[in-house]
């Protein structure tokens, strides 16, 4: 690779003690080397902190930023993260980093390649949002699922476009990269923001570009902590949907405010078309229950699947 600009990547740990190490250990065998990793830690009570300070000893590379801003959770630590990010003014590119999983060692020059060429097709004045595949494993790493994006049907560009963002996120943030021109239009993360990976990529949507590759860059393990559920078996399926129907109202509710906070921060950078998309949205739970299918339909506030779909169109 011809250039070789450093990246910044950002991590928040939390009792992470268990698992911390592999994952260090694996930025350490990446084939790009010109990274630097920015970790805050989000009030550990375990030696998620001390696993930290030997590292920082050992590598120049890791920093440990020690705030007094208590535990945040992991939205606003990563917010706070961008924040800090920010300020690194000579740094053109960005990565997120989980504390439980492990990196393949060609993540970061994979991931570097594809920016630097998207920004060739779009300039790097165009905020742009790039994100991988992941391998789903247990906490031993024993492969669970080897294509996360087909597990949660998210292959399609569809997944990626503005009126399904509305509705569900595509993006897994530890895959994660974005550009300059993104992190210096995100503004901080609201509290009505749902994650942190789901604002940044309604914003990269709606204003610049989001690139998916459809290939794995890291083992995502799955442990007690954290599990996602993995498996395809139809009872899980099964209990899914009976766990959307019960829940369906409170997460229309919570996408719905988050829609909100898009327009309270950027509705006067929006097209008319846009901004109508978002407002409805944002009023989504307001709205009549034959009107709420009428407006479902016509924006397209489709989820991946056709279950999840049926679901949504039934109870919402």
């Amino acid at each position: 690779m011809q250039n070789h600009p450093k990246i910044v990547i950002l991590m928040s740990t939390y009792n992470g003690a268990r698992f911390l190490k592999d994952q260090i250990e694996s930025l350490f065998l990446q084939t790009y080397t010109n990274w630097l990793l920015l970790v805050r830690d989000d009030g550990s009570t375990d030696n998620t902190v001390n696993i930290l300070d030997n590292y920082c000893k050992m590598d120049e590379r890791i920093v440990l930023n020690k705030n007094k801003t208590g535990n945040l959770g992991p939205k606003n630590s990563f917010s706070y993260l961008v924040g800090q990010a920010r300020k690194y003014t000579d740094i053109n590119y960005f990565m997120f980093c989980d504390q439980d999983d492990v990196w393949l060692p060609s993540k970061i020059e994979l991931t570097l390649k594809h920016m630097l060429t998207a920004e060739t097709q779009y300039s790097s004045t165009k905020p742009i949002l790039l994100h991988t595949d992941l391998i789903v494993t247990d906490e031993k790493l024993a492969i669970i699922y080897p294509s996360f994006l087909k597990l949660h049907n998210l292959t399609s560009p569809k997944a990626r476009q503005i009126n399904r963002l509305l509705s569900q996120n595509c993006v897994t943030g530890c895959t994660v990269m974005i550009n300059r021109a993104l992190i210096n239009i995100l503004s901080t993360i609201p509290e009505m923001a749902l994650m942190h990976d789901w604002w940044m990529a309604l914003v990269a949507s709606t204003f610049g570009k989001i690139i998916c590759i459809h290939k794995p860059t890291m083992y995502y393990r799955q442990h007690s902590a954290n599990t996602i559920g993995a498996s395809k078996k139809n009872i899980y399926q099964l209990a899914k949907i009976l766990f959307n129907i019960i829940f369906q109202k409170n997460y229309l509710i919570k996408s719905g405010q988050q829609a909100q906070a898009f327009l309270s921060i950027y509705e006067n950078k929006l097209s008319p078309k846009l901004k109508e998309l978002f407002y409805v949205r944002a009023n989504f739970s307001k709205y009549g229950f034959v009107k709420r299918k009428y407006f479902f339909l016509k924006y397209a506030y489709f989820r991946s699947g056709l279950w999840k779909n049926v679901v949504v169109f039934l109870f919402c």
